[in-house]
């Protein structure tokens, strides 16, 4: 009989390990097919971002619209667990509800969303669309999860997406090895100029051409050409301060030096002094509120008037503003008041007797930016809008201009 019971506990034993070695098995099994199976699923929703989402000017680089960066590197910590701009209570990614996720509702087009379904460059289909929904629910096994909570990552502010109000410098820089194109014009007749000038769009224009490459995150050199003198412009421009939607750091601040170069006002002398005008200012900006940005620029300018020897430094306030009315489209305007130093001077024979301002519409789509507006000065060029306009508005005098920016990886 005891030789039974031990025959019995033996097996039973033996029972109880096989079962056990079976369980941690199955277990190790079922751990090993989830997790390739998330990490398939997520690279889905990388090549998501990355083919719809994750391009310059848009929710890429260093100017990531709403501050959100969905490049490979970056998406999962600017999503998961963080707040939405357009709606603050609501995370754009909350682990394993996907319909309280402000991401999904944007993608999915949800009737209680800010503004416009997302992607603007096109609707996801339903598959795509299912996969970001299935991600965000199978969030919870992601390991990446704890760790992005003991991280704080830090997202910036967009107040501009011009790199110029209409004149006037902003803080946008362009990402490090990027490269910069602008055109801009400015028409020479008024818009009460009548239907035989087309309304100002027939007649001459002050055209500047320009390149820019950015040697860092933070800095930006510029060389561009004017048509009025062949006014040569080279800048450099460097961004000290960022502001943070956290308001770690409330505003951002950057310096611009310009050097212009009068190039064909004396074609038989045109490397005299005289043809040189330098200009320092310094841009300080601030998003009051998504959509909402303004900036302060004082600036200095020696030499302004080629015509005129020893005339003291010019001194102006460059005054700006952004506000985003509807999807990609805002309301843009400045303001560059000489505080002293003003000198009497022209530009192709049309005296500047007031402060240079502007008005108009941005529209911004990925790297592209385009500005149409109103304005009373001819000049594009620091050296040349700073000091003035020629043009009163209680005359009904206006002229059409326009600027094209355009982000390039060449």
């Amino acid at each position: 009989m005891g030789t039974d019971n031990h025959y019995l506990h033996s097996m039973f034993c033996r029972t109880a390990a096989l079962l056990v070695a079976l369980l941690l098995s199955g277990t190790a099994y079922a751990q090993e097919t989830e997790a390739p199976a998330y990490q398939k699923l997520e690279q889905q929703v990388i090549n998501i971002f990355t083919n719809s989402c994750a391009r310059a000017g848009c929710h890429a680089g260093s100017a990531a619209q709403q501050g959100m960066n969905l490049t490979k590197e970056k998406f999962f910590g600017h999503t998961v667990n963080a707040p939405s701009r357009e709606r603050p209570s609501l995370d754009l990614v909350e682990p394993g509800r996907p319909d309280s996720s402000y991401l999904f509702m944007k993608v999915s087009g949800h009737k209680d969303i800010v503004g416009v379904q997302m992607p603007l460059t096109g609707k996801l289909n339903e598959d795509e669309v299912s996969s970001i929904k299935q991600w965000i629910e199978q969030l919870p096994q992601s390991k990446k999860l704890a760790s992005s909570r003991e991280r704080e990552v830090v997202k910036y502010a967009l107040p501009f997406n011009g790199w110029t109000t209409i004149n006037t410098p902003t803080n946008r820089m362009v990402d490090e090895g990027l490269w910069l194109f602008q055109v801009s014009h400015r028409f020479s007749p008024k818009i009460t100029s009548g239907y035989d000038q087309l309304y100002g769009l027939d007649g001459g224009a002050n055209i500047l051409l320009s390149m820019g490459y950015a040697l860092s995150d933070e800095t930006l050199v510029n060389l561009g050409r004017s048509r009025i003198n062949g006014t040569v412009t080279g800048q450099i421009k460097h961004r000290f301060l960022r502001q943070t939607l956290s308001e770690t750091m409330p505003v951002s601040l950057a310096g611009h030096l310009t050097v212009n170069w009068a190039s064909t006002a004396a074609p038989e002398d045109r490397y005299q002094s005289r043809f040189f005008t330098y200009t320092g200012q310094v841009s300080v900006t601030r998003e009051l509120w998504d959509g909402l940005g303004v900036t302060v620029v004082p600036g200095v300018t020696f030499n302004p008037n080629m015509e005129t020897d020893g005339e003291d430094p010019m001194i102006t306030l460059g005054l700006g503003g952004r506000y985003r009315f509807w999807r990609n489209m805002a309301v843009i305007g400045e303001w560059n008041p000489i505080l002293s130093g003003y000198t009497s001077n022209r530009i192709l024979g049309n005296f500047n007797r007031f402060d240079s301002w502007g008005t108009g519409v941005e529209i911004a789509v990925g790297g592209h930016v385009f500005q149409i507006f109103l304005t009373n000065s001819f000049g594009i060029t620091p050296n040349q809008y700073l000091q003035g306009g020629d043009l009163d508005i209680r005359n009904e005098s206006l002229r059409l201009g326009f600027s094209i920016y355009r982000t390039l990886n060449l």
